[in-house]
């Protein structure tokens, strides 16, 4: 399979690498491999947050074992709230920091993330607090509507507050 060289996300092209098989995904197979739409993967290309690792003849994107990891790690910073524009600069300093030794600039723009994710999951840990504290109390509800033919309080009536 003939394959185009691409540019990377920091803009250096480099020869389209193979997957462990030396089997190149085309973008569908990424996307059920990923668990993101053509659409989303399409538009990260299109943004430069994850490009393809070659072309076929026909202009097919396609894609490296090593280009999923990169999708599913940017899956992983969606539910931290970071734009797009965000994650480009995270992932391009992860470029940066595997080919060069880490300079200023660099070890404060990961500080910068560190905390930032830090911050970000402090609240998704009470977002799941919250939740469980939800959960508790819709089951309650259930267990009580279950066992009368009475009106049952809800969750923020006097009787129920604690």
């Amino acid at each position: 399979m003939v394959i185009s060289d691409v540019g990377d996300s920091a803009g250096a092209t480099h020869p389209a690498r193979s997957t462990q098989g030396g089997r190149l995904l085309h973008i569908g197979e990424l996307a059920t491999m990923v668990g993101l739409s053509i659409g989303t993967i399409r538009r990260y290309d299109e943004l430069g947050i994850v490009v393809p690792s070659g072309r076929s003849p026909g202009g097919f994107r396609l894609y490296t074992d090593l280009d999923a990891q990169r999708f599913l790690f940017v899956k992983k910073l969606k539910p931290l709230g970071f734009s797009l524009e965000q994650v480009q600069e995270i992932i391009s300093t992860f470029d940066e920091l595997a080919t060069r030794p880490p300079n200023d600039s660099v070890l404060a723009r990961l500080e910068q993330y560190a905390t930032m994710v830090a911050e970000r999951r402090e609240m998704l840990r009470q977002e799941l607090r919250d939740a469980e504290v939800v959960s508790d109390l819709v089951g309650d509800s259930l267990a009580a509507a279950r066992g009368t033919d009475a009106p049952v309080a809800t969750p923020w009536s006097a009787d129920r507050r604690s």
